[in-house]
């Protein structure tokens, strides 16, 4: 889920050094706008209990699952601090792979005052830093793409992959 901001950021500092890259490739990753934070804040006990059961976290011990609970803490801080800069560099391919069914899956229902702000932009909200973006579908939720659905994924991947980078820019 924020893994695309670490990407993001990773990929900033690369080309700020000079590294080179073919491509940023984001797995189901969200950019929250100002009112997806808020909300994301708001209903954070509630999305985690929803991560705890779609994920299966609760099979690996309360005290595992504490410590695991108290990074998702650390992540929603950096989620609600971080704001990426708009980043635009001609040629450059950026993509996402977008995961079509529902966020939590048959929990959804559930937690639908945030989620559906998640799954309703075409891009999720990486359109914001990324004009051109990409967004390839994939028949998957979020936990499932590198699941249940991780043979779909990594065809898709591996298919991005072996293409050539846009230009010599990257």
């Amino acid at each position: 889920s924020h893994g695309g901001l670490i990407a993001h950021e990773m990929l900033y500092r690369n080309l700020l050094t000079g590294i080179r890259v073919k491509a940023l490739i984001l797995l189901d990753s969200f950019n929250l706008s100002d009112t997806q934070k808020a909300l994301r804040k708001e209903y954070h006990e509630e999305f985690k209990q929803a991560i705890v059961a779609k994920s299966g976290l609760a099979e690996f011990g309360q005290l595992t699952l504490e410590k695991i609970l108290s990074v998702g803490d650390v992540e929603l801080e950096a989620t609600l601090a971080y704001k990426p800069d708009e980043f635009r560099l001609p040629g450059y391919r950026v993509v996402l792979l977008k995961a079509t069914k529902a966020f939590l899956g048959s929990q959804a229902a559930q937690y639908k005052n945030f989620i559906h702000l998640l799954i309703e932009e075409k891009s999720n909200g990486w359109e914001r830093v990324y004009s051109d973006i990409e967004v390839l579908n994939q028949s998957a939720d979020h936990f499932s793409l590198l699941n249940e659905e991780v043979a779909a994924t990594a065809a898709t991947l591996n298919d991005l992959l072996s293409q050539p980078a846009k230009s010599e820019v990257c």
